[in-house]
């Protein structure tokens, strides 16, 4: 609803004065639309058209006002899409722990949901406890949101690695004629990729790795595995499956550090951006 905290929430998100004041009802933001709903009939049709296809609808309610019969009406009618759906009570600072707690289980009763409580000018809780919630609710929009918000990009450039990590244990353990190599060389090479990707860096043709970083991370994939596959009675502890993951472990964590860390300055002069540019070549973007 208009003037219930939105504006501030996003800011919050992105952790800078991102969204100004305006008029306009309905702004784009990329992977965000702010739309300020209306009880108007044309608006309504207009907005439910524009929501059909949005992963996540994040209803904020004024603590202040309650549940009005307005937002009650537009709750249902969000209900009935298809999408999921987040209902969170905004300046929930406004009121004293129990009068806060009391109305949490008045709402949630009346709306037979979960209903989480933010206070939309804390950075901390909104990149905590709501964002938490968002990725709880819809796991795929965790790169997405990563590679707009830098301060979420550790966190999930790090679940990104677990989840790896499960993959290689569920390709040794699955019995599958493939060969171990390629399993975990397409495993390992599809999380350097995504690790990448909410770094912002996305074709290899733009990227500047970390040099040394890059060229160990290659020789694992390419040459490690394969040779130490090929060494007598290797293959079958490499099997167990405890070696696949600490490896794959290993080489996530070497990419968050690669894409992600701030190296000292005398290792950047081991960039290949700097190489080139020692030897007077400079990219042209």
């Amino acid at each position: 609803m208009p003037n219930s905290g939105k504006k501030t929430l996003l800011n919050s998100l992105w952790d800078w004065d991102a969204v100004e004041e305006s008029s306009e009802s309905v702004r784009n933001y990329g992977l965000f639309t702010l739309i300020d709903l209306s009880a108007d009939a044309y608006d309504v049709a207009s907005i439910m058209y524009r929501l059909e296809n949005a992963e996540l609808v994040v209803y904020v309610l004024d603590c202040a006002q309650g549940l009005t019969p307005e937002s009650y009406n537009w709750i249902a009618r969000l209900r009935s899409l298809d999408t999921t759906l987040l209902v969170i009570l905004s300046r929930a600072d406004e009121l004293p722990k129990a009068a806060l707690k009391s109305r949490l289980e008045t709402l949630e009763k009346k709306l037979a949901r979960p209903i989480l409580p933010i206070v939309a000018n804390d950075k901390q809780a909104v990149q905590g406890d709501f964002v938490k919630s968002v990725l709880r609710l819809c796991p795929d929009l965790s790169a997405p949101l990563a590679s707009e918000i830098p301060a979420l990009r550790s966190a999930v450039a790090r679940r990104m690695v677990i989840q790896a990590v499960m993959t290689s244990l569920q390709a040794v353990s699955d019995g599958s004629e493939l060969s171990l190599t390629h399993d975990l060389k397409q495993v390992q090479a599809n999380l350097i990729r995504e690790i990448a990707g909410i770094y912002g860096y996305r074709g290899m043709s733009r990227v500047r790795e970390r040099f040394f970083l890059s060229l160990f991370i290659r020789w694992i994939t390419n040459q490690g595995i394969p040779q130490l596959e090929s060494v007598p009675y290797t293959k079958s502890w490499m099997r167990s499956g405890g070696f696949s993951a600490a490896l794959t472990f290993a080489i996530g964590y070497l990419t968050i550090f690669a894409y992600g860390a701030t190296l000292p300055n005398w290792m950047n002069v081991f960039t290949p951006q700097a190489w080139r540019t020692h030897h007077g070549k400079v990219d042209k973007d």
